[in-house]
């Protein structure tokens, strides 16, 4: 399994944790800069705004 990402800037964290199920939990960060949102969701469709855009592309 592989998990793509855009590795040209951005916060990119994430974990794997077993559940008591023996489920595999995977969460993965959005790969999105987090600055110039003002604390808004970092949603940015404009052109060259790709890296403030957390909406999967």
């Amino acid at each position: 399994m592989t998990t793509p990402t855009d590795c040209h800037c951005c916060y990119s964290g994430g974990a794997l944790e077993f559940g008591p199920d023996g489920n595999l939990f995977i969460a993965v960060g959005d790969n999105t800069k987090p600055f110039e949102s003002s604390g808004f969701a970092p949603i940015d469709e404009r052109k060259g705004r790709k890296i403030w855009d957390s909406r999967p592309k």
